[in-house]
């Protein structure tokens, strides 16, 4: 591939990656006027988060594992089209229930980032990927910010459901990109292992891991408003541990799992995972956190009475370090290495949430604190995703990335929901107290920081020979010029 070609290739992913990065939090902002616009309660209205997250969970492995099988092309565009019907849903569905089944669709295109970073893996030379996937990896905490800035804009600017339309835009703009500059890719049933016998996907793994996922990620989710001593919560958090060693059992003895979980030992990969999950509930606290914090009218003692346009805004410092760090992610890691790199992250992102917990009476102390969560974001995320991929083989970097994405998604479920049952439990009249976002912020905070403790398991010295291009292996899609 000539070095414009992959340029183009690289913007394109980019692009695709920052419109499922984006929809993490466009949302949102939004929930109070799309709750109103569809007459619902704000339990009700929480579905469209939860529902997001749990389809997230279930369909990136999946599509992860069909892209290597069909073509991550195909896989791509694809999940671009989930992407393009979920925003046209949402934007004209007329109930509650149709803006679940829209976000639902969504939450399918989480599998964009580990099919992204199979491309860049598949297609970038040794001495550039590392920086590529670091770079292509920090997207998901810049789109995370980006979408909180946008929602204001666009839901008080023109519309409500303009948090919709804009993702169905940049979802049929990106979906012709990508047609236009990824190279295809073709299966050889020659080369296919004979392990496999011609099966599709391993469809026993994914319902065992859909149910493990679903259920936790519903539990966590809906526990401050079910009651997490109900039987339903309690439930679902028992069966969840049962079915995840069922699951593990079931991949052990499939020919061609959905995730290969032996991979899980090898170069640290299991707590480059357990960090991970560390690192999705320090982002997403810190995005649960802030809005109604700077939302809240003075004369409760705190917050600043801000509309959502001016949230947004606090959030584009996170952006801005998230990108800028993120670009010099290759030369960071050269110099000081993807272990202490996601060390770092982790403790500047847990630092963050104890400085927001220390100081938020002024304008700049929030500014300060979303800087330093954009510099954690900007230093973990690419560490992860490079380690993650350093310990997969070629042919299965987008189901390894996929499952560090479902692990990101259960640990910022972990992160939001924790913080809302403190904020819920702090209350007083019914409203949140300043004491409660302090706790939630320290609590969550001292746990990010004590996770950076999880990278010496990591060995020291990355997997070395990878070569300057990853030639063909036995089932591995094979790009077509």
């Amino acid at each position: 591939m000539s070095p414009g070609r992959w340029r183009a290739c690289f913007a394109a992913l980019a692009l695709a990656v920052s419109a499922f990065a984006i929809l993490q939090t466009l949302v949102v902002p939004a929930l109070p006027a799309l709750r109103s616009d569809v007459g619902t309660t704000d339990a009700g209205i929480t579905w469209l988060i939860t529902a997001f997250l749990i389809s997230a969970a279930v369909a990136t492995p999946i599509l992860g594992r069909l892209g290597e099988r069909v073509g991550k092309d195909r896989a791509l565009i694809a999940t671009l089209g989930l992407l393009g019907a979920g925003s046209v849903l949402g934007a004209l569905a007329p109930s509650l229930g149709l803006l679940i089944v829209a976000r639902v669709l969504q939450g399918a295109t989480g599998a964009i980032l580990p099919l992204a970073l199979g491309v860049v893996r598949d297609t970038t030379p040794a001495a550039r990927a590392p920086g590529a996937i670091g770079l292509m990896a920090t997207l998901v905490g810049v789109g995370g910010g980006t979408g909180l800035v946008l929602s204001g804009p666009l839901a008080e600017g023109i519309a409500v459901r303009w948090v919709f339309w804009m993702p169905a835009i940049v979802a049929a703009v990106t979906a012709v990109t990508v047609r236009l500059t990824l190279p295809r890719w073709r299966i050889q049933p020659a080369m296919r292992p004979r392990s496999d016998n011609g099966r599709g996907v391993d469809w026993r793994g994914a319902a065992l891991l859909s149910a493990t996922s679903a259920g936790l990620l519903l539990a966590i989710s809906e526990g401050h408003a079910w009651g997490w001593t109900s039987p339903a919560v309690l439930g679902l958090l028992i069966a969840a541990p049962v079915l995840a060693t069922l699951w593990v059992a079931v991949e052990r003895r499939t020919p061609q799992p959905l995730i290969d979980v032996r991979l899980l030992h090898r170069n640290g990969a299991a707590a480059v995972h357990a960090a991970t999950v560390f690192l999705g509930a320090g982002m997403f606290c810190r995005f649960a956190l802030l809005p109604p914090f700077v939302h809240t009218p003075e004369r409760f003692g705190f917050g600043f009475g801000a509309d959502i346009t001016t949230t947004g805004l606090l959030m584009v410092p996170t952006s801005v370090f998230v990108l800028v760090v993120g670009a010099a992610g290759g030369r960071i890691e050269r110099r000081v290495g993807a272990r202490a790199m996601l060390a770092g992250g982790l403790v500047l992102l847990g630092g963050s949430l104890l400085l927001f917990a220390w100081l938020h009476t002024a304008w700049w102390h929030i500014a300060l604190s979303s800087a330093t969560t954009g510099v954690a974001l900007g230093l973990a995320f690419g560490a992860a995703a490079n380690l993650v991929v350093d310990a997969a083989p070629p042919d299965r970097t987008a189901t390894v990335t996929a499952m560090n994405a479902v692990v990101r998604s259960i640990g910022g479920a972990i992160g939001a929901q924790v913080s809302a049952a403190v904020l819920v439990a702090t209350a007083t009249a019914g409203h949140a107290s300043e004491r409660g976002y302090v706790i939630a912020s320290a609590v969550v905070g001292v746990l990010v920081v004590a996770a950076a403790g999880l990278v010496r398991f990591v060995p020291r010295q990355p997997p070395k020979g990878m070569p300057d291009r990853i030639p063909p292996s036995t089932g591995k899609p094979l790009p077509v010029a």
